[in-house]
């Protein structure tokens, strides 16, 4: 099976653009591995691409992810348009000297409505987490399928997000074409920056 990110570009996006999550925090998973807890947070840190969807997010328009490792735990912090958002944290405790007990939490830093993305950061974290400690590739028709069941009743939600989306790029377009002469000349002008910006994410 062919690992990472790209081989479900095409079917992800449309799902990510369809997500319903988990808003607030709470215990996502856990599980209790015969390892050492610094053998288990490399191993988390350090994903093998078959098993690691964590840029899965990153499809959602204006999406970063980073990922840290710190006291314990290993923390992907989502950012929209510059603003923090949803933050996925794998902690590993000890259980003695080659014992780990690893769990996950979801937060949402927002107040905005985030769930498209924050679910989609719950079902690719815990599904990339659980394949990496079992020592396979993600499953990725399972984690297509809780999003796509996910996004049940969720349409309100993906609207505001694509129309925020839509309504920032065309200010872009704006600040760019400011100095058009005339509205025909702008829109033109507007239209030509949009074809390009789209020619420049193909490539």
């Amino acid at each position: 099976m062919t690992g990472g990110v790209g081989a479900m570009t095409k079917p992800a996006l449309i799902i990510a653009l369809s997500a319903l999550a988990l808003s607030g925090c709470g215990e996502l998973f856990g599980q209790t591995l015969n390892q050492p807890s610094g053998v288990v947070t490399s191993q988390l840190y350090r994903m093998p691409p078959g098993a690691d969807l964590m840029r899965l997010p990153e499809l959602w328009p204006g999406t970063k992810m980073r990922v840290e490792s710190r006291d314990g735990s290993v923390i992907w912090t989502y950012s929209l348009k510059g603003e923090e958002v949803c933050r996925f944290t794998a902690h590993i405790s000890p259980s003695g000297s080659e014992v780990s007990t690893v769990w996950t939490e979801l937060d949402t830093l927002s107040s905005k409505d985030v769930r498209y993305l924050c679910t989609t950061v719950n079902i690719a974290g815990t599904e990339s987490v659980a394949a990496t400690l079992d020592g396979r590739d993600a499953d990725r028709n399972k984690v297509e399928g809780e999003l796509v069941a996910a996004a049940v009743g969720n349409i309100g939600s993906i609207q505001r997000g694509l129309a925020d989306h839509i309504l920032n790029e065309r200010g872009s377009f704006d600040e760019i074409c400011r100095d058009a002469p005339t509205s025909a000349d702008m829109q033109s002008c507007r239209d030509g920056t949009l074809a390009r910006d789209r020619s420049r994410r193909r490539d």
